[in-house]
């Protein structure tokens, strides 16, 4: 009776480990494709801010619009400190025009 007991053991880990692999399979599946996604669209936007910066040689009016904030284009609410005290000693950077 030892034996049939420690052989359904070994095909009850057997299923478990499979049922595992299955799972972390599928998972390495569903993040690979995520990340490509996420590639794609940075690939996108990489693509997008070099036409933008195109645009100031063709036309400056036309680059600073571009700059403007469109608050509706990505849904994103951020709340934070609105004010940071100075850093004592910094100079800015120079602005590019």
């Amino acid at each position: 009776m030892l034996s049939l007991s420690c052989t359904t053991a070994i095909s009850c880990k057997s299923e478990s480990l499979s049922c595992s692999l299955s799972t972390v399979k599928q998972w390495q599946k569903a993040s690979s494709e995520k990340h490509k996604e996420e590639h794609k669209f940075l690939q996108e936007a990489m693509k997008a801010r070099k036409k933008a910066l195109e645009l100031r040689k063709v036309s400056l009016p036309l680059f600073k619009k571009a700059l403007e904030l469109q608050p509706n284009l990505f849904p994103l609410d951020c709340r934070g400190p609105t004010e940071t005290p100075p850093i004592p000693g910094y100079i800015p950077p120079e602005p590019d025009e």
